[in-house]
Parts: C-alpha cells; structure tokens; sequence
C-alpha cells in the first residue's frame, strides 16, 4: 500500500496535469459529442484517446514514485 510520501507525489503529479489546462473536468461527454459531432466513431475516438492519456498519467505518476524511493 502507498504511503503518504507517494500518495503526495502523485497528487502533484495529478495537480500539475489539471492546472496545465490539459484537462476540463468539467467537460460532459454532451460537451464532446457536441464539439466533435454525432459521429461515434469520433467520440468512441476521443475516449479511447483519454484512456491511453489517463495510463500514460498514471504510468508516469508511478514512474516519480519509483524514482523517488531510490
């Protein structure tokens, strides 16, 4: 289980994606089918693209935790 140094790496980790603006939370999956059309296949597209994103965050969150405890 995490302790509390790694959980407050990865909460800046977190933090520094938000205030990059790289991420609207507030954003409705009504707000990307409006932006990106009715077309599924451009929504099923862009979820699929946030997922990824959302590993590769978290890969490289893990990663600062890792290289912190050496």
């Amino acid at each position: 289980m995490a302790d509390e140094k790694e959980r407050e790496s990865v909460r800046r980790v977190v933090d520094a994606v938000f205030s990059s603006g790289l991420v609207d939370r507030k954003a409705t999956m009504e707000d990307v089918v409006k932006k990106f059309g009715s077309d599924i296949d451009q929504v099923a597209g862009y979820v699929a693209a946030w997922d990824r994103y959302v590993l590769v965050v978290a890969k490289s969150a893990a990663n600062e935790v890792l290289i912190r405890q050496s």
